[in-house]
C-alpha cells in the first residue's frame, strides 16, 4: 500500500530541507570552510546568494568572496526575515503566582492551508528546547513531522535564532 503526501505534509518536508540547508551554511561559516566540495545544491545556493564566491574548478572560495562573518550576519538576517511571525506564551499555572512566565514557544511558517509552525517550550533562561515541526491541512487535524537527528538539530538551531540567540 502507498501512503499520499499531502500538500501540507510536502511544504513541511520541504521547509524541513531548507532549515537543514540554512543550518549546514551557518556551520560552513562557523567553520570557516574554503571549498564548496560536499556540500548539497540548496546549500551552496544559499551561501552563493549570501555572498560566498567558489571556484568553478577546484570549488574553493575566490578572493572576492566576502568574509566568513560577513556571510554568517547575512545568513541569520536572511532566517529572521523567513519566518511570519514568533510568538511566546505561558501554559497552565496557579493564578495567584507571582509570576507567570513564558513557557512555550511557536514560530507561523505558513498559514491557511498549508499550515506549518515550530513550536516548543522555553527553559528557565527563555531559550527554546525540544522544537517540533507541525503541519495541518485545512479540516484535518495537525500532524507532528518526523525528523532524523540530523534535521532534527538544524530545527533546533533554527528555533534558537528566536529564542536565546
Amino acid at each position: 500500500m502507498t501512503q499520499t503526501t499531502t500538500m501540507s505534509e510536502s511544504n513541511a518536508i520541504a521547509w524541513s530541507q531548507t532549515i537543514l540547508s540554512l543550518w549546514d551554511a551557518s556551520q560552513w561559516c562557523e567553520d570557516r570552510r574554503i571549498t564548496c566540495l560536499g556540500l548539497n545544491k540548496e546549500t551552496r545556493e544559499i551561501l552563493e546568494d549570501e555572498g560566498a564566491e567558489f571556484d568553478a574548478r577546484s570549488g574553493q572560495i575566490t578572493d572576492d568572496c566576502h568574509p566568513w562573518d560577513a556571510i554568517a550576519a547575512s545568513l541569520n538576517y536572511r532566517v529572521q526575515q523567513s519566518i511570519l511571525c514568533a510568538q511566546t506564551r505561558s501554559g497552565w499555572h496557579d493564578p495567584w503566582a507571582e509570576s507567570s512566565e513564558d513557557n512555550e514557544f511557536r514560530i507561523q511558517l505558513t498559514v491557511g492551508g498549508p499550515y506549518l509552525e515550530i513550536s516548543g517550550e522555553l527553559d528557565a533562561c527563555g531559550c527554546a528546547q525540544d522544537p517540533e515541526l507541525i503541519y495541518a491541512e485545512m479540516g484535518r487535524e495537525p500532524a507532528r513531522l518526523r525528523l532524523d537527528n540530523a534535521h532534527q538539530s538544524a530545527l533546533e538551531w533554527f528555533a534558537l535564532q528566536f529564542f536565546c540567540m
